[in-house]
């Protein structure tokens, strides 16, 4: 008599290499998508079964809010802790630049999109000087105003500091462009 699982066990030993070869070109060719699709199946099962959660891992539980501040604690005088998080996040920085960026404009309420909407409209240039970074690891600084928040444009690093020290106030600036004018040295 066949036995299926017999067959199954023996075809597998003696295929192995086949096998896992043909596996993993299905995943790097599906990668995205296998990830993907785990990460939503991840969210709706943590949803649906959030009873089974341990307390350790539930967010916003003391257990896990007391073991957080013991992690903190230990980075506070831990220097070799302290070295492996920088280089965890600089490796994670570096490897998702979108991600990164869509963090840092949750702040000003605006989506990566409408940042490289705003980018593409001001020609990929600072709105004050219009210098043009070509180096793509410079993420321009988004200029907002100090008391609603709106976002006014996108600056270079030098301009938005000159804005920042002159404290959003036109008639410092101003003062600073007439001052620059009155004492040019004449060549």
């Amino acid at each position: 008599m066949f036995d299926r699982a017999t067959y199954n066990a023996q075809y597998h030993a003696e295929h192995k290499a086949t096998i896992n070869a043909r596996s993993l070109r299905y995943y790097h060719k599906y990668k995205k998508k296998l990830l993907a699709g785990r990460k939503d199946y991840m969210k709706k099962y943590y949803k649906k079964h959030c009873d089974k959660w341990s307390e350790r891992h539930r967010p916003g539980t003391a257990a896990n809010d007391e073991r957080n501040a013991q992690r903190r604690a230990r980075y506070a005088v831990d220097p070799q802790m302290q070295k492996t998080a920088r280089a965890q996040s600089r490796k994670w920085y570096w490897s998702n630049p979108d991600k990164a960026k869509a963090r840092m404009l949750r702040q000003y309420n605006i989506t990566l999109e409408r940042f490289n909407e705003l980018l593409k409209n001001q020609g990929n240039a600072c709105a004050i000087c219009g210098r043009n970074s070509t180096d793509k690891r410079v993420f321009p600084h988004v200029d907002n105003c100090r008391e609603t928040n709106a976002v006014r444009g996108l600056l270079c690093t030098n301009c938005n500091f000159l804005i920042g020290h002159a404290g959003d106030d036109p008639a410092i600036l101003r003062k600073a462009a007439s001052y620059l004018s009155k004492r040019r040295p004449h060549g």
